[in-house]
């Protein structure tokens, strides 16, 4: 009987050796996990315990002394197995209620204690007699139901939470109670159901089935956890790109506001100069000086055109934007950008030429945008070519199969990088 007895203990050690290094190495919720650490080891540290007390109780040549002191430390480990569960129950389903209760939690584990040290001289819980026969004292069963305190505790704690109509619950009362009804079970049935002369290992299998189910339901709570927080992560990423646009649209809608007063503020002037201009050019006789008035108009409406160009950004991000179309000759168009350029492309020692072959020149255009793109196609080429450069504006107009529709393909090409 020893030898199955000694042979079921290891099975349960095994289990629990294997329970112990998969909580370590999968478990990472710290809130629960030391407490199952701890109360894996209080269950082993029980079934040796718990081995050697029925090998010594079934021997026929013991020594007094020795299973004294194996019974004593049974009853000692007896004792602590429950607070570890409790420890454990109370870091897994949550904290109680009343901090009163807090301050009596450890109140049952140091009376447990305290009738397991008494008992060495007195009896009162346990004793060995001469003939080294084990015989339990007068106050066992109070020992025994005080023993019962941290499961019914955990359990009646479990039960409030369902029945009770809380408006936070803790999660996972339904696992809480199953964790606290299995250890009270055994500890019940090992107690008062099975005989003190029968030997069965009835509440270490109990133990070990609660620790094997801790270990699933923290697998399982951990990775509800991390589910939730990679929710809430989610969510916060969600509400920060919110915020994110909402502050991008509001630096646009300002942004908006400023390029068109910016534009509108700037256009006045603009217009300002260039009516002196044009009032000059009507008094001027110098060939020469006339030559530059006219120059001074075509830049002038070119920043003008520049200006409606930022205000037209404004339009666009507002969904306002529309061409302006209207009569324009081509030539006049690349003939103005090519005057603008010429006198730069002379200075820096560049061969500037246009070549033209259009035949309809008469078109309906948006002419400033046109001017615009061109502008910073030949300001690119005349800035980026060295001296003894080229750069060629050529216009071709193109077959076009679409009646009055003209196709015109500008090319604007330069040694430069």
């Amino acid at each position: 009987m020893t030898e199955i007895y000694w042979m079921s203990s290891l099975f349960i050690l095994v289990i629990l050796f294997i329970i112990l290094i998969k909580v370590c190495t999968n478990i990472k919720w710290d809130k629960s996990k030391k407490p199952c650490i701890r109360f894996i080891v209080a269950v082993g540290l029980y079934v040796i315990s718990d081995a050697l007390f029925v090998t010594s109780f079934l021997s026929t040549q013991n020594s007094v002394t020795a299973f004294q002191i194996i019974v004593f430390l049974f009853y000692l480990i007896y004792a602590f197995v429950p607070y570890m569960w409790y420890l454990f129950m109370h870091s897994y389903i949550g904290s109680y209620d009343h901090t009163c209760i807090h301050k009596m939690e450890w109140i049952p584990a140091f009376l447990l204690l305290g009738m397991v040290i008494i008992s060495v001289p007195t009896g009162l819980v346990w004793s060995i007699d001469g003939e080294g026969v084990y015989i339990r004292g007068r106050l066992f069963s109070v020992f025994a139901v005080l023993n019962l305190t941290y499961y019914v505790a955990s359990f009646v704690r479990t039960l409030y939470i369902l029945l009770g109509k809380k408006k936070e619950r803790p999660k996972y009362p339904l696992q809480s109670a199953a964790f606290s009804a299995i250890p009270l079970i055994g500890i019940l049935v090992n107690t008062y159901v099975i005989p003190v002369n029968v030997v069965a290992p009835f509440q270490p299998y109990c133990l070990t089935v609660s620790t094997l189910l801790a270990y699933l339901f923290l697998v399982e709570r951990q990775r509800n956890e991390l589910e939730s927080a990679h929710r809430e992560k989610l969510y916060q990423a969600l509400e920060q790109e919110k915020q994110a646009s909402q502050k991008a649209r509001e630096a646009g809608a300002v942004k908006t506001t400023f390029l068109a007063n910016m534009s509108h503020d700037i256009r006045t002037p603009m217009n300002v100069i260039l009516g002196y201009n044009q009032m000059l050019g009507k008094r001027l006789t110098d060939p020469k000086l006339l030559d530059y008035q006219k120059k001074i108009e075509k830049s002038g409406n070119m920043l003008l055109s520049i200006i409606n160009n930022v205000l037209d950004m404004a339009r666009i991000e507002s969904g306002r934007v529309e061409l302006d179309e209207d009569y324009v000759k081509i030539r006049d168009i690349y003939q103005g950008i090519y005057k603008i350029f010429q006198a730069e492309a002379e200075k820096k020692g560049i061969h500037l030429e246009m070549e033209y072959e259009v035949q309809h020149e008469h078109v309906i255009c948006d002419e400033t945008k046109n001017r615009e793109i061109f502008l910073n196609l030949i300001s690119n080429a005349v800035k980026y070519t060295a001296s003894g450069g080229r750069v060629t504006i050529r216009i071709t107009e193109l077959d076009c199969d679409r009646e009055d529709y003209v196709r015109i393909r500008t090319q604007v090409i330069d040694t430069g990088i």
